[in-house]
């Protein structure tokens, strides 16, 4: 149901809008971010010390799932694998997508659903000060990506566009 455009919703978004424009944007996504990873005390079950995560990962790979940055869209490789397997995540090599689950997509590999909903876990993220649903490894806790719900009624509800730098091809 749309509600109809009163003075008071108009004046109160107006408000709010005006006020989040004078917070430049990094302090407001640190502000709101609800990032668990983020939150002191987060514990994983594999865990690693910044160096070892850094040795192991790159700093592009640090970045992007350590850092919560994100690739350049449309420069995985992984974005045009057809082979059938498992999408590991490349921090820790747990199972998280399969193959079958993969749809098509200019931007980032994107999937239906993870092999089992216990293999991620979400949070809220504000980065770009309009919410969005950030994804995590439920093992170490290394960014994803995102989930999104999906604009066309007829199919699945969701879809996780993940950055090709979080995961690795396993072909079965």
């Amino acid at each position: 149901m749309k509600r109809p455009m009163t003075r008071r919703l108009f004046l109160g978004t107006a408000l709010g809008l005006a006020a989040a424009s004078l917070i430049p944007g990094k302090a407001m996504a640190d502000i709101v971010n609800f990032n668990f990873l983020k939150k002191k005390g987060a514990n994983f079950p594999y865990a690693m010390r910044e160096e070892q995560w850094r040795e192991r990962l790159g700093e592009e790979g640090f970045a992007i799932m350590r850092g919560g940055e994100n690739e350049t869209a449309g420069t995985s490789p992984l974005l045009r694998e057809r082979r059938k397997g498992t999408y590991l995540c490349r921090g820790c090599a747990q199972p998280l997508f399969s193959s079958r689950d993969k749809t098509m997509a200019n931007d980032f590999p994107t999937f239906r659903k993870p092999i089992n909903v216990k293999v991620i876990r979400t949070s809220a993220d504000f980065g770009i000060l309009l919410p969005r649903t950030e994804v995590h490894c439920a093992n170490c806790g290394s960014h994803l990506g995102y989930k999104f719900m999906t604009e066309e009624p007829s199919s699945e509800t969701w879809r996780y566009p993940i950055n090709g730098t979080s995961l690795a091809f396993q072909p079965s």
